[in-house]
């Protein structure tokens, strides 16, 4: 049976907290090549629908925004743009749709043949109207991801971060920040004596709980029952490898929190140069959690002590990732997993979380960051064609005003904005030769780092955010 219109809400059920649910799905032939890694129920209507159209059916569907770019549903839209065409997209952006539910929403219009021209519209905060963007099928075909940036399609205008000799990098991966989830329970299964590790830190330390500042001096707790603390006194060298940690949900346009988290920096890189004799009460406390560090990533069901000190060849015990193998492959379980190779923390960078609200903040200070955070930063230096022109600063700078501006704010909700995509990301190309273009990426850059330096001043910076919005869409529309 074919149908003339469909207009449904179809379940937003994602894989994560429905595994069972998925297995069974999966099992089944017609569905293991759509509901593929990280996927959600819906993308199954989506091709459902489609396949139960008449010749000039059409479809409507109120769906999650991130299919628009989220990467585990790039295989989706592969097969929507090759067989059926896209209408419309009412895209609500931020505005509730549902109440009480944190789903960003749109109306999702196709059908097997055109009615009208292809368009989307979007809905801007502190904007009462929807934008009106029009796209062609070419279009949705020949991009990865469908961001409907104006003039994201000119080979003239546009460039990626590279132009301006940035690269993008994620933050420190631990593998055992604090002794909980799925590892903590798999450990106190075999070593139930140590059910009272819940909640320590391993190397990421909480104030008040794993470490302790008092008197301009700082404790570290080497207890492994959470409820009577062991506070060591650190000292100059080992205050060193404490690094403050700062989460996706600190970092804004303008400024970032204070944070109460507190980061291990040992690395594989340093551990060579350190005297384990002078940071002892760290070699203690990650001493304590071996247990722990040596089952991060392992392919086998657990490890014991005796197991990992008496295995020569360490590395068939752990997966094949290149960081894994560098680091427990080759014995040394208190190093951190992977922790921004390349990447300068004292140097200026942009941050970023990959969920959430997005917002790009220009860093000139050392802010360390777990993986759910992205940096942007550069290869080495400032590209020469730029160099007479702009600092690192201002470059970042400039970016930051383009990335936090409304005209490219749809792009990042309810997706996974990782350093990859960003990488891929159209953003403007400043010719260095048009002095106009130059002087209108400066003006951006000033105004930004203004924000940066009154961020405490509501007023003012919602001021000048609407002139760095102004001055964004105005490049835009510049001609060389």
């Amino acid at each position: 049976m074919k149908f003339d219109v469909i207009v449904g809400n179809p379940p937003y059920i994602g894989e994560k907290d429905h595994s069972d649910l998925f297995k069974k799905y999966k099992s089944v032939d017609k569905w293991n090549s759509i509901l593929t890694k990280r996927t959600n129920l819906y993308y199954a209507f989506i091709i459902i629908c489609n396949e139960i159209l008449s010749p000039d059916g059409q479809c409507s569907l109120i769906i999650p925004n991130e299919l628009l770019t989220s990467d585990y549903a790039s295989h989706i839209r592969n097969k929507i743009a090759n067989s059926c065409n896209v209408n419309s997209i009412f895209d609500f952006n931020k505005l509730q749709v549902f109440k009480g539910v944190g789903t960003n929403t749109m109306i999702f219009s196709f059908g097997n043949n055109p009615i009208s021209q292809n368009r989307i519209y979007r809905k801007y905060e502190n904007n009462q109207e929807f934008t009106e963007v029009e796209f062609d099928m070419d279009y949705l075909k020949e991009n990865k991801y469908w961001q409907f940036i104006k003039d994201e399609t000119s080979t003239n205008n546009t460039t990626t971060i590279d132009y301006y000799g940035l690269t993008t990098q994620q933050g420190v991966i631990t593998g055992c920040n604090i002794a909980n989830g799925k590892l903590y329970n798999k450990i106190i299964k075999h070593y139930p004596e140590l059910k009272q590790t819940n909640g320590l830190g391993i190397f990421v330390l909480e104030e008040g709980k794993s470490i302790k500042h008092l008197n301009n001096e700082v404790f570290i707790n080497n207890s492994l029952d959470n409820t009577n603390p062991n506070w060591k006194k650190l000292n100059t060298k080992e205050l060193e490898l404490i690094k403050p940690l700062y989460s996706g949900n600190k970092i804004h346009k303008y400024s970032i929190e204070e944070t109460n988290s507190y980061l291990i920096w040992f690395t594989k890189d340093n551990i060579s140069s350190i005297n384990k004799a002078e940071i002892e009460n760290i070699i203690r406390h990650l001493e304590n959690f071996k247990i722990f560090l040596i089952n991060r990533n392992s392919i086998v069901d657990f490890i014991d002590n005796n197991t990992f000190d008496t295995t020569t060849e360490k590395g068939i015990l752990y997966n094949g990732d290149g960081d894994t193998q560098a680091t427990l492959g080759k014995g040394n379980y208190i190093v951190l997993q992977k922790y921004g190779y390349g990447l300068n923390f004292n140097e200026p960078k942009l941050m970023w979380q990959s969920r959430g609200d997005v917002s790009f903040f220009l860093s000139t200070l050392p802010h360390y960051a777990p993986s759910s955070v992205n940096y942007m930063y550069f290869n080495k230096n400032v590209p020469h064609y730029f160099s007479e022109h702009f600092s690192k600063i201002e470059i970042l700078a400039f970016l930051s005003g383009i990335l936090n501006s409304n005209m490219y704010q749809q792009y990042y909700k309810g997706n996974n904005n990782t350093g990859t995509k960003l990488k891929a990301l159209k953003i403007f190309k400043i010719n260095p030769d048009n002095n106009k273009q130059i002087a209108k990426a400066k003006t951006i850059a000033d105004k930004v780092l203004q924000c940066v330096q009154n961020n405490t001043d509501n007023v003012l910076v919602g001021v000048l955010q609407k002139e760095i919005d102004d001055l964004v869409n105005e490049l835009y529309n510049l001609k060389d």
